[in-house]
């Protein structure tokens, strides 16, 4: 999420939500009674001189005192039924009834004098430094893939195979088969880089192979190998090196995917040596947080839309907001979800 400014005195803060994430975190903040702020377009009749009457399509800014709040999980969408209480245009709208949509990379502008403090705080939670997105070449002798990873998620460019090496083939004709891999990863570099900016590039698979890699590519392309600023080992390459390395937190922890998969896993393994220590499934959950227990809850993404409107979970919700407990959304379509899935979709590490 980002956060285009806070104000103190009017109790106002202006944000882009960036991921779905972003959208059910605003949700849950923003209650009747706040005024959000969004740009929009509405239809304005005239009257002409001659009598006669037409519409025109304007842009306006409109502030609405809300009034209720809708939360879609099929469309994942976020809908906010209210009031019109201000615009920057001097038209006939002033208490009419207007729903804004919460939309992402679209700004959003919220006043709230009663749940102000919680805003600014999601506001800080949210604030980080400019941190590149990664774009990872996984490779090995005979598959490689190309990976860019953002706060958003995973998202797989490129699969393919490779030319494998041949045992007792001459050694010219090894480096030959090898130059002409290399060649291919270089074009499929070029054809990302281009419309991805500020990307931080690494290597990752067997150690021999993206040596030799890197290697290859430096010579043949200056430019791109100071773009590769890591290489990371992994046993193989592909999807398979990408996941391996995302779950031993081999490429960092300083993106969300990342993170989530490195938590995930160490939950995994806690659980499988003391088993006691996890709640599994929402009614064990919500039983233990009952009887006074608290740590750490996972839930993922398509598990809290899903049930966005149940009573146990907006609890689950409210106790995070007072800082009761550690809360953590894990993306959707992620490794790390499909195993949060099988533990039922939500999980309680007691601390």
């Amino acid at each position: 999420m980002k956060v285009l400014s806070i104000d103190k005195i009017k109790r106002r803060i202006k944000l882009i939500p960036e991921t779905s994430i972003d959208l059910l975190n605003i949700y849950r903040l923003i209650e009747p009674g706040d005024v959000v702020y969004s740009e929009t377009t509405r239809e304005v009749k005239k009257h002409r001189a001659s009598g006669e009457v037409d519409s025109e399509r304007i842009k306006i800014k409109i502030g609405i005192e809300v009034v209720k709040k809708i939360a879609d999980p099929f469309m994942r969408r976020i809908s906010l039924l209210g009031i019109i209480k201000h615009t920057d245009k001097e038209i006939d709208v002033i208490k009419k009834h207007h729903t804004i949509h919460l939309e992402l990379e679209k700004p959003i502008e919220i006043e709230s004098r009663m749940r102000f403090p919680l805003l600014l705080s999601l506001a800080k939670s949210t604030y980080r430094k400019v941190i590149h997105d990664v774009l990872c070449i996984s490779i090995d002798d005979e598959k490689f893939a190309v990976i860019h990873i953002s706060n958003s998620g995973v998202k797989i460019l490129r699969t393919r195979e490779l030319s494998p090496p041949v045992k007792g083939i001459l050694q010219y004709q090894e480096e030959d088969t090898l130059s002409k891999n290399v060649d291919e990863v270089i074009k499929v570099i070029e054809e990302e880089i281009e419309s991805r900016r500020k990307l931080e590039l690494i290597l990752l698979g067997p150690s021999v192979i993206i040596e030799r890699f890197s290697k290859e590519i430096k010579a043949k392309r200056p430019e791109i190998g100071r773009l590769i600023k890591r290489q990371i080992r992994a046993s193989s390459g592909g999807i398979d090196g990408l996941l391996e390395a995302m779950r031993m937190g081999s490429i960092g922890r300083h993106l969300k995917p990342l993170e989530d998969a490195f938590i995930v896993e160490e939950t995994i393994r806690q659980v499988s040596k003391i088993p006691e220590k996890a709640k599994m499934g929402l009614e064990e959950v919500t039983k233990a947080l009952s009887s006074g227990k608290r740590g750490l809850v996972l839930i993922t993404e398509d598990y809290l839309w899903k049930l966005l409107g149940d009573e146990r979970i907006n609890s689950i919700l409210s106790e995070a907001e007072k800082g009761r407990l550690e809360l953590r959304i894990i993306l959707s379509e992620t490794e790390a979800a499909e195993k949060l899935d099988a533990f039922g979709g939500i999980v309680l590490i007691n601390r």
